[in-house]
């Protein structure tokens, strides 16, 4: 079975990561510590180290995601966190998003070896 992200919001959901750590993760898929399709996430005071996926985005990967009634846009916030050593196959080490469709704010955050 293929290696999956460690949380996987889709299809409209919202979730908020706050004080966490995602550490030595590895994912065939993209975002191995969290993928974000048409849907809303927050992250704060959280640190991401040694993350690896086989596509776009090491740590965190957003994307939108097209249904029959048009497309849902996704929303990544993330604040006062720490990215270290993570790699990905495609692009974005640390945070990568499908450019159209996908709306990334970072801030107070930091970004080492990715």
């Amino acid at each position: 079975a293929a290696a999956r992200p460690a949380l996987f919001l889709y299809s409209g959901t919202s979730g908020a990561v706050d004080s966490c750590k995602f550490e030595n993760l590895d994912s065939t898929w993209s975002g191995a510590a969290i993928l974000v399709m048409g849907s809303r996430l927050s992250v704060a005071n959280s640190s991401f180290l040694n993350c690896s996926s086989g596509g776009s985005g090491g740590a965190i990967h957003g994307e939108p995601l097209a249904n029959p009634n048009g497309e849902m846009r996704s929303r990544i916030v993330i604040s006062s966190s720490t990215f270290s050593d993570c790699l990905a196959a495609a692009a974005g080490g640390g945070v990568s998003a499908t450019a159209a469709g996908t709306r990334v704010h970072v801030s107070s955050s930091s970004f080492a070896r990715c």
